[in-house]
């Protein structure tokens, strides 16, 4: 179905002008009357080079369709589409079908009319003059030489052809007509729906205007103020540094709201670049909690962070930009937070791929929350369901539009969920790039796990444990024999050949014969070969005396369950080498 629109959109897509549209709909029409006109030729029995004629056409048109939807030259394919038809199909065609005793005539004036809806410009004139030329030429030749036009044998033929050339063309009108006038719904929807965004975009800015207008003579009022107040205590010197640190506070207020509106700006021209560079996760966190801290003092409020899910923290990206991101963020919380509630914050990542890590980073408060109607609009520019003068807080409307902004152009997304009185929390999601130094590590990892072609054999009694250890020894391109018990590991490895298994894993725990019992009966094997092979054991105690044990009774290595990839990788790896 996707491909369909795809193809669809190639042929009609809204950014095409209509005359190219018009032609990638003509195009195929033509090209299926064609084909049922050369079919109607030949039972009909018209001249040969009429039906060769019909042929070659329809041929070139299909190039034609193809030069304007794949190779974008429309103007190419108008010109050979009309020039085509009028000066070689319809001349053949009038001359060997009955001239102007056929319908001949009316396909011709169908032709003019094509000139001026496939062309604009000088070339419209131009076609329109050789087309015509054309058609005169037949007509003027057919009547002074009537020789040259080959008759038609009977009524019924010239009656076919005259009713197949009215029903085609008016079906051809008629289709023109309706592409008209649906097009022409389209283009007075398309205006009329631009006209409301335009309108609601201007109403939006007014109101952005108006709050800008308060919120910047907030902080302008407070530096002019406390300036005039230092100036009437000149002397007192606490007095002063109260309104130089007052005036400090309100001159960055006014510098961010001056800086989120520039920002605004970039992001809509297009201009908004990042410097990718190595940076810390782990580091720019400490930074944005370090700065919000006073803040979060003030208000009594509580961030409480989770960084267990930070496996890797050195990535590339914009610091500036995903410090500005954290800060916009949390900032929101704490300005939309009680004193006394909690702020949390996490950071989740997935597994490595493609040289980047998915990483979660959630925000959740206990706020005030947003109502679902102004939900609808929380990522809209200039939107604020609580202005300055209602909630006390001062604010631009822009940060969340900025913040889900820098998110997207990093390739990320910004969702949330909110709910009245409760809270909300904020989910970025971003595949980071890794550094080189992080990328080489990996690779270097990556290479110490790789047992291509090494043999194991898995000896479990539980179903879901042995499918789980397989799937994760095969992840490491381990070949992986099974083993239900003891018993049956012990007659595996009797038959086999010397250097058929690589290792065992054994579990302890089993119905019939225990792995302690198994690892006895192996290492009493006479071929050294097999009595040798290295046999680590699988188990749920982690007891120290049973890890002791397990070495007792000819045990190469032991790992606990559940089991983790790497450190089984690990134990196996440092195994083997030693061999």
């Amino acid at each position: 179905m996707s491909k369909l629109k795809n193809l669809l959109s190639k042929f009609l897509s809204d950014e095409k002008p209509i005359q190219e549209k018009l032609l990638n709909i003509s195009l195929p029409v033509v090209i299926v009357a064609g084909l049922i006109a050369l079919i109607g030729s030949c039972m009909l029995n018209f001249s040969s080079l009429s039906n060769l004629a019909i042929a070659v056409v329809d041929i070139v048109l299909i190039f034609s369709l193809l030069f304007s939807v794949f190779f974008k030259r429309v103007k190419l394919s108008a010109v050979l589409f009309l020039f085509t038809i009028n000066n070689v199909l319809f001349p053949v065609m009038f001359f060997s079908s009955g001239g102007n005793h056929s319908g001949m005539p009316v396909w011709m004036l169908l032709g003019l009319v094509a000139s001026w809806l496939f062309l604009t410009g000088l070339s419209r004139y131009i076609m329109f003059t050789v087309n015509l030329l054309s058609d005169v030429a037949c007509i003027i030749l057919s009547v002074f030489f009537p020789q040259i036009v080959h008759p038609v044998v009977s009524e019924l033929n010239i009656a076919f052809d005259i009713s197949m050339a009215l029903i085609i063309s008016s079906f051809i009108f008629a289709f023109v007509f309706k592409f008209q006038i649906d097009n022409y719904e389209f283009q007075e929807k398309k205006i009329k729906k631009a006209e409301e965004e335009a309108v609601k975009a201007t109403k939006a800015k007014s109101v952005f205007l108006s709050n800008m207008t308060h919120d910047i003579r907030t902080p302008m009022n407070a530096i002019l103020g406390y300036v005039e107040i230092a100036k009437n205590n000149i002397d007192d010197k606490k007095k002063v540094e109260d309104c130089l640190f007052k005036t400090t506070v309100a001159t960055e207020h006014l510098l961010n709201l001056i800086n989120n509106v520039l920002d605004m700006s970039k992001i809509e021209s297009g201009k908004m670049s990042l410097e990718s560079q190595p940076c810390e996760l782990r580091d720019i966190y400490d930074e944005v909690a370090t700065i919000l801290k006073p803040e979060l003092i003030r208000k009594n409020i509580a961030l409480v962070s989770d960084l267990n899910g930070l496996v890797v923290s050195s990535i590339k990206s914009d610091k500036l930009r995903i410090n500005q991101i954290l800060l916009n963020l949390i900032n929101n919380s704490i300005k939309y937070s009680a004193s006394g509630s909690h702020i949390y914050f996490s950071i989740e990542q997935g597994e490595v791929s493609e040289g980047k890590i998915p990483t979660t980073i959630k925000i959740r408060d206990e706020g005030y929350g947003m109502s679902p109607e102004f939900l609808e609009h929380v990522f809209e520019p200039f939107e604020r369901e609580r202005n300055t003068t209602t909630s006390g807080e001062i604010g631009t409307g822009l940060g969340l539009v900025i913040t889900k902004n820098l998110v997207e152009i990093m390739g990320g997304n910004l969702n949330l969920n909110t709910q009245e009185n409760i809270g909300t929390e904020m989910i970025i999601s971003i595949d980071f790039p890794l550094t080189d130094s992080v990328q080489k590590k990996i690779m270097e990892e990556n290479k110490k796990i790789d047992f291509t072609g090494k043999r194991v054999l898995l000896v479990e009694d539980n179903d879901f444990n042995r499918e789980i250890a397989a799937e994760l020894l095969q992840s490491v391109g381990f070949i992986v024999e099974e083993a239900t018990d003891g018993t049956y590991a012990i007659e595996k490895i009797r038959v086999s050949k010397p250097g058929y298994y690589d290792i065992i894993l054994m579990d302890i725990q089993m119905p019939l014969m225990d792995g302690y019992k198994a690892t006895t009966i192996i290492r009493s094997f006479e071929n050294k070969a097999l009595s040798e092979i290295p046999i680590i054991a699988l188990t749920a105690n982690a007891f120290i005396e049973d890890r002791f044990k397990a070495f007792e009774y000819g045990m190469n290595g032991y790992i606990t369950k559940p089991i983790k990839l790497k450190d089984l990788c690990e134990n196996i790896s440092s195994i083997l080498d030693s061999k």
